[in-house]
């Protein structure tokens, strides 16, 4: 706080600034992606990927373990489009089976999940539930805020279409880059 602060268009931001995206790209263990780092909460991330891959009137699933997948719902709704809310029980995961019947039903743009949701403690098998929707070529997010960095995750081998992560949660805790959040997405579908 005692050093001068660094214009957004000198060159040592601009060097320091890379050296964070390729940093997030090695936190959510990929060289593809498009990480962007945004000033903000894990919500902001969130919304973020929301109004990035959805438009009004696109219908999604979200797997609600708990206060963070009706965060999503919430989300998915304010933009204009729809969400149903596919619920589990207080403190289970996310059946894969119940999921992929739920979207073999449906014509869904958009499958949305939280990873970790510690609000119950569940930790969601990201790697089934996501693979039940990328059968059917359908968008997944991953709300990872409580969980890259804290649980496995890795964006290359999930192919999550966009994911959202903050210092508030697992990762960069006692960093630098206390206040800032992450989210990458795949913009190969767009």
């Amino acid at each position: 706080m005692s050093r001068p602060q660094l214009g957004h268009n000198s060159a040592a931001f601009v060097e320091a600034f890379r050296d964070a995206l390729e940093l997030t790209k090695f936190v959510f263990r990929t060289r593809n992606g498009h990480p962007f780092i945004l000033t903000g909460s894990g919500n902001l991330a969130m919304e973020a990927v929301v109004v990035s891959l959805m438009e009004p009137g696109d219908r999604a699933l979200v797997v609600d373990t708990g206060v963070f997948g009706k965060r999503f719902a919430l989300m998915v709704q304010l933009h204009g489009a729809k969400a149903d809310l596919l619920s589990f029980p207080e403190g289970k995961h996310a059946d894969p089976a119940t999921v992929e019947e739920k979207i073999s039903k449906e014509d869904y743009r958009a499958l949305f999940v939280t990873h970790v949701d510690t609000s119950t403690t569940v930790i969601n098998p990201l790697s089934k539930v996501l693979a039940a929707a990328k059968r059917r070529d359908i968008l997944t997010v991953v709300d990872s805020v409580c969980g890259v960095g804290g649980s496995e995750f890795g964006w290359r081998t999930l192919r999550s279409d966009g994911s959202a992560t903050s210092a508030a949660g697992a990762v960069l805790r006692g960093c630098q880059l206390r206040s800032e959040s992450a989210c990458l997405t795949d913009t190969r579908k767009r």
